[in-house]
């Protein structure tokens, strides 16, 4: 575990590697990253508002 946290960009593969990544990058911009989609945990609950493109 690293402590970084960011926003959770995609789950998508990366080059040749045989499972998916996930691909997050820091709140305020900069360099992307990636890990093991089973260590990205939730910073809290997700709410309407922070999904704008669900139908309310």
């Amino acid at each position: 575990m690293t402590g970084r946290t960011g926003i959770l960009r995609a789950v998508a593969p990366d080059g040749d590697k045989p499972r998916p990544v996930a691909w997050l990058a820091p709140e305020g911009g900069g360099v992307e990253w990636t890990t093991d989609p089973g260590a990205v945990t939730p910073a809290g609950p997700v709410t309407p508002v922070m999904l704008p493109w669900v139908a309310r």
